[in-house]
């Protein structure tokens, strides 16, 4: 947060961001700093500390669109997102499936033998 201003006054307002913006720049030195003063003296958690957030969304979760696309294909482009925070957490064995509807495919007398993939 901004914080107090030089005669240590403090306005608790929405609307004065100067004051009271929270910003990654602003919270992530001082994250980095507890997490070295964890590393050097250790510590634990506090027994009663109930500072958790629920999930309120999916916390992974895919999105796709078509990139290109002509007469005899199609390109997807598909992202997988990764915004979970109850804890974080690395996703380095995520994956995703596509599924297409082939009726189409079928009703003109193809089969999935006339694909390539």
């Amino acid at each position: 947060m901004g914080g107090p201003d030089s005669s240590d006054g403090y306005t608790d307002s929405i609307s004065d961001y100067v004051s009271n913006e929270v910003a990654c720049d602003y919270n992530a030195g001082f994250t980095g700093a507890l997490a070295y003063c964890y590393d050097l003296y250790g510590g634990s958690p506090l027994a009663n500390l109930n500072a958790v957030e629920p999930v309120d969304g999916p916390e992974f979760f895919v999105m796709a669109s078509v990139n290109a696309s002509g007469p005899n294909f199609v390109e997807i482009k598909a992202l997988l997102h990764n915004i979970s925070g109850w804890p974080a957490r690395v996703g380095d064995d995520l994956s995703f499936r596509y599924f297409v509807d082939l009726s189409e495919l079928y009703a003109n007398g193809y089969s999935a033998d006339d694909l390539i993939i």
